[in-house]
């Protein structure tokens, strides 16, 4: 196909629901060149463009869903002076910073997300971590067809001098975050999981904590710790218990048997 003669276009989206033939297009209404109230119905359905690094084929790359309604556009008409078939080159910035998503994110102006702090993230100084500023913060937000104005998630890459960072935040509140010293911190608002099909090992050169304000339940078919035990409150077993030396404390067995070790040796069991 040659493309000759082509005329560009400002327009603006005015519906992102496309179907059938114009699934993946939008529906815009071009600035100055359909009269000042035009049917819907009449309106063009324009494609959209997409990055070269995106194959754009069999479902694979960057979905063309980006736009929003009220999105200012810039395209051109392929098939010039009959102006049927538009396609969206790029969206134009408002060149305003508006808190609630249109133009320049506010988070890429240098405001800092929202969000209720744990004791945890105070301890460490998250919020003091954080410090973006204008065109050192790249920054992706999303939102729903349904409430255009209201940020859903975010992706900041953040090289700000002295606190570079990347986000990765969900609508919810749960992130993930690299910080300026390459500390990771992981939240997560709800309930977490993991599943490893396979083995995995976690090494850790530093001391561990695992903080659990209610019960937390270890399953294994045998548990080996390697290294000195130290109990500070009792604990109930399932089974039997075998200690290695090293290993001191109390245990309380499940039939009701108070079993004392020390030194990795039992001392005395009581009950039962």
């Amino acid at each position: 196909m040659l493309v000759e003669n082509l005329i560009g276009f400002i327009g603006t989206v005015i519906n992102i629901d496309g179907v059938n033939e114009n699934f993946g297009k939008v529906q815009i209404k071009i600035t100055g060149d359909q009269g000042l109230d035009p049917y819907q119905d009449d309106l063009l359905w324009a494609s959209i463009m997409v990055p070269s690094t995106s194959p754009a084929e069999s479902g694979i790359g960057v979905t063309p869903n980006w736009l929003n309604v009220n999105t200012t556009v810039f395209g051109i008409f392929l098939d010039g002076v009959y102006k049927n078939l538009p396609i969206i080159l790029g969206s134009l910035n408002q060149n305003k910073i508006d808190p609630y998503g249109a133009g320049i994110s506010r988070f890429a102006s240098g405001d800092k997300i929202p969000r209720t702090l744990t004791s945890e993230e105070r301890r460490i100084g998250i919020e003091e971590k954080r410090n973006p500023s204008y065109n050192n913060n790249k920054v992706i937000t999303t939102s729903a067809k349904e409430t255009p104005k209201v940020v859903n998630h975010i992706i900041e890459l953040d090289d700000t001098p002295s606190s570079e960072r990347i986000l990765v935040k969900h609508k919810s509140g749960t992130y993930v975050e690299i910080v300026d010293n390459g500390d990771v911190i992981i939240k997560s608002t709800k309930n977490s999981y993991e599943v490893v099909l396979s083995d995995k090992q976690i090494d850790v050169y530093g001391n561990a904590t695992i903080n659990c304000k209610q019960n937390a339940t270890i399953k294994a078919n045998s548990i080996i710790l390697d290294g000195e035990v130290t109990v500070t409150k009792s604990v109930i077993t399932k089974g039997p218990v075998i200690s290695s030396s090293g290993a001191t404390g109390v245990i309380v067995d499940v039939l009701g048997r108070t079993i004392t070790v020390r030194g990795g040796f039992v001392e005395s069991i009581v009950g039962g």
